[in-house]
């Protein structure tokens, strides 16, 4: 799980790097962050279309079943209907803000402990 988070926690982290480097390397311009985090997602959403069919072979997916699969793990998370295989749905209904909650309180320890190695050089 911890994992999982990592990413995103290194990512906001070399966000930072960048806006912080971004006033010495630009000599006083400004970085806009719009920018930043577009470029970001649409990278994100290009390399996760490319990866698509080698993700779903590495996770046992036949491709043809991958959009009843995206299907159904679309209803779980938004928590409605019912599987393609007819079976009810039986999700935690906090699951998203429990997800969030993990995920800021894991990017709050690490920048946290990046900031006291840097505070220690």
């Amino acid at each position: 799980m911890i994992v999982s988070f990592l990413f995103q926690a290194a990512d906001t982290v070399l966000k930072e790097i960048i806006f912080l480097n971004a006033t010495q390397k630009l000599k006083g311009g400004s970085l806009d962050m719009f920018v930043v985090n577009s470029f970001g997602s649409a990278f994100q959403a290009l390399f996760i279309c490319l990866l698509l069919p080698f993700l779903s072979k590495l996770w046992g997916i036949p491709f043809s079943q991958l959009p009843n699969y995206l299907k159904d793990g679309t209803a779980c998370f938004l928590n409605v209907g019912t599987l393609s295989r007819g079976k009810q749905l039986s999700s935690f209904p906090y699951s998203h803000f429990l997800q969030k909650v993990i995920t800021e309180d894991f990017l709050l320890v690490i920048k946290w402990c990046f900031l006291r190695i840097k505070v220690h050089q």
